[in-house]
């Protein structure tokens, strides 16, 4: 690690579009929850919370998700977690961030989304003002539960342009494919809501085809694959679909073998509209800053490469585009004087 690319890391400016709030959470909030509600977790320490997120498979990492989820049972916790995860994007100097909450594993719980939406505005409302960085919210349903997804489907559209700015499919990608989803995507484009899919993770080029055709993605997440058929990587860059891409992410899930044959530079030197993001970084022992310095330690980003990979997220993010222009301009701002006093919005 050098010291250049951890300066690099630290000081720049960010915008972050794919990030779980759920997979946000730290250990250390993790352990206060499970004792406040007496929910059993196989770890008492941070040690062996960590020692939990080393992944056999996809599936095992969806496994290990699902099961911090349970310590999330009031509206009070989802503002503490939302307010801590906006804490912690300040602290990296991050923008913006467009943050998915995963609806479906806690309705499966038998936790109302009323619970769910009210704490995660809270703490959005509260750390807002007290960290001068800001979030959207999109709602990400497993589609393993198909019934879920038809259901957060319909959440989004009753709060489309009330909090909730787009729509989108994580989970198990591999046996869950796009056809199964087409009524559900229609029903938040109706309603004016943006789309993303997780596609191209855990299968491969066919799932993203469907992600955009089928579904409409406007961005997909991870899309490790596009390179599998050249058609559609041409498909990508000809109509500038966004690919949210997530390094350490890919490689801790076996979606990459290693960071040293990640596709990101190639994709970017191709001309797809790439980003970098960190998916879920206590569960992936990453950050937002540590995804950068990756780039340009391992992968040999230049500082111009990381700036335009963080400007690439402004292009690809669901802010309207009077508020895209302003974004980018104060990320170039940013840019132009390193280690300013980031006093923002």
């Amino acid at each position: 690690m050098t010291d250049r690319g951890d300066e690099l890391a630290k000081l720049m400016p960010k915008v972050e579009l794919h990030v779980h709030l759920e997979g946000s959470i730290q250990p250390e909030t993790l352990l206060r929850l499970a004792e406040r509600h007496d929910v059993h977790l196989p770890a008492k320490t941070v040690g062996e919370m960590q020692s939990l997120y080393q992944y056999t498979t996809f599936l095992h990492f969806l496994e290990i998700y699902q099961m911090c989820t349970h310590v999330l049972l009031t509206s009070e916790d989802f503002a503490e977690i939302t307010y801590e995860f906006l804490q912690q994007q300040a602290e990296q100097n991050v923008r913006y961030s467009e943050v998915m909450v995963s609806l479906s594993d806690h309705l499966i719980r038998g936790v109302p989304a009323e619970t769910v939406l009210e704490g995660v505005f809270e703490g959005q409302r509260r750390g807002e003002r007290d960290f001068n960085t800001r979030m959207s919210i999109l709602l990400d349903p497993g589609r393993q539960w198909p019934s879920y997804v038809t259901e957060v489907s319909k959440l989004a559209v009753q709060h489309a342009g009330n909090g909730i700015i787009g729509f989108g499919i994580g989970g198990d990608e591999a046996n869950f494919p796009p056809d199964l989803f087409v009524e559900d995507f229609a029903r938040v484009r109706a309603a004016g809501l943006h789309r993303t899919a997780h596609a191209g993770e855990a299968a491969g080029a066919e799932s993203m085809w469907g992600a955009v055709r089928l579904l409409g993605a406007e961005r997909l997440g991870h899309g490790v694959h596009a390179h599998d058929d050249p058609a559609l990587f041409d498909y990508l860059r000809q109509h500038q679909i966004a690919i949210d891409m997530c390094p350490v992410s890919n490689v801790k899930t076996g979606a990459v073998t290693n960071i040293a044959e990640h596709p990101i530079r190639r994709y970017l030197e191709g001309g797809l509209l790439v980003t970098v993001n960190s998916d879920d970084p206590p569960m992936f022992g990453t950050s937002i800053t540590n995804e950068y310095r990756v780039l340009h330690d391992t992968l040999g980003f230049s500082e111009s490469e990381l700036q335009q990979l963080s400007l690439n997220a402004v292009q690809a993010s669901f802010l309207p585009e009077r508020e895209k222009k302003s974004l980018r301009r104060e990320l170039e701002s940013g840019f132009a004087v390193p280690g300013r006093d980031t006093s923002y919005w």
